[in-house]
């Protein structure tokens, strides 16, 4: 019942025992169940190179991962909701370090930085989320929106033309998307 106590008592084992496989996962477990994701990760991924064939261990250290990247991309949304840019900006960062292919915190980060106006990392970041996730089709837009602030119109352009014939809403984006891209025309060559 006292997990505190527990994990001592299996860290001592642990010293008796270095290389116990069963012994790092049940300390990976506890931490585990007190959501401390970073020393479960290291007592688990313990049990799994004292073992290669503790499928108990890797699995939960696969869940463990998940749950922290999922923790992570939740809480930097919520903090973006909020307004709190800086702070969802390092969990963010946080996320991309860890699953550099995460569309939504790409794009989240592609956010910040546009609201930030650092407009070539939003792009980057954006262009990455699209990729990644097709979903992400108002990206297109923002990145003309970039492109335009810049004076790289025909970039703009394409970005604006791709929007506007994409199947996105037809809202005040998508009508300014067809407005800027036929003033952009002349740059599509």
């Amino acid at each position: 019942g006292d997990t505190q106590k527990a994990i001592e008592y299996y860290k001592k084992a642990l010293e008796l025992k270095p290389v116990d496989s069963d012994i790092a996962y049940y300390i990976g477990a506890l931490y585990g169940e007190l959501e401390d994701y970073e020393n479960a990760k290291i007592y688990l991924t313990k049990a799994v190179t004292f073992n290669k064939n503790n499928e108990q261990a890797a699995q939960y250290l696969a869940s463990i991962e998940e749950s922290d990247r999922s923790n992570l991309l939740n809480d930097g949304i919520a903090m973006y909701q909020e307004n709190k840019l800086d702070e969802s900006l390092v969990k963010f960062n946080q996320l991309l370090a860890k699953d550099p292919r995460n569309a939504y915190a790409l794009y989240y980060r592609g956010m910040i930085y546009d609201s930030k106006e650092k407009r070539n990392e939003a792009i980057s970041d954006l262009k990455k989320a699209y990729d990644l996730n097709k979903d992400f089709i108002i990206c297109n837009y923002m990145i003309a929106s970039d492109y335009d602030a810049l004076g790289k119109y025909k970039e703009a352009y394409n970005y604006y033309s791709a929007y506007a014939n994409s199947n996105a809403d037809d809202d005040d984006y998508k009508k300014y998307a067809k407005a800027r891209s036929e003033e952009l025309k002349q740059y599509a060559k």
